[in-house]
């Protein structure tokens, strides 16, 4: 928005439009130029650096009471998902933090902003849907399908007659055994 805004008064002076945007791709060059030139390269093993910096960053009125707790959230979620791309040198790597795959930031409402923390994993958030469901499952084996976990009918159409009871009863058991197979199989490498 701030560009528009520069070029305006330009625009009114009946620049051509391709002139403003050599102009403004001149001064993009320059200034990447200028910022390579100021940067500080950081030592990743000193978390107290990079702490400051990050201080320095987001320095705001409400973060002045959770400044500290705010940084030391954001250094450890990057330094969770950073990865080394090259290892040219022992002290010159290049690292690449893809925040948006590898971090989400999730609100659940309620609570101080002293409870917040960085967690590393899966969090799977489930509301009790029985009074009997557990409340906490310690270390969890957990699988995740993209596909139903239920039986399935032939792809053709088909007609079932039951003549009795039994033969509806039979036909649940079917299915039930079906779907006890596929956990027997899921739980097999146990």
């Amino acid at each position: 928005g701030e560009v528009l805004y520069v070029s305006e008064p330009f625009l009114e002076k009946r620049m051509h439009p391709r002139t403003i945007v050599s102009a403004l791709n001149t001064a993009l060059v320059d200034s990447e130029e200028f910022l390579k030139s100021m940067a500080v390269s950081l030592d990743p093993s000193k978390p107290e650096e990079i702490i400051s910096i990050l201080r320095s960053t987001i320095g705001t009125k409400f973060v002045s009471s959770y400044g500290d707790l705010i940084c030391n959230m954001a250094y450890k979620a990057v330094s969770m998902v950073v990865e080394k791309t090259s290892e040219d040198d022992a002290k010159d790597s290049d690292l690449t933090i893809d925040i948006k795959r590898f971090v989400r930031v999730e609100r659940i409402p309620g609570g101080n902003p002293e409870e917040c923390a960085v967690l590393d994993g899966v969090i799977i958030n489930k509301d009790v849907l029985h009074p009997k469901m557990k409340r906490r499952i310690e270390k969890p084996r957990i699988l995740l399908l993209d596909c139903p976990l239920e039986y399935s009918k032939g792809e053709s159409q088909t007609n079932i007659e039951m003549s009795k009871e039994e033969d509806f009863d039979a036909y649940l058991k079917i299915e039930e055994d079906y779907i006890k197979d596929m956990c027997d199989k899921i739980i097999a490498p146990k």
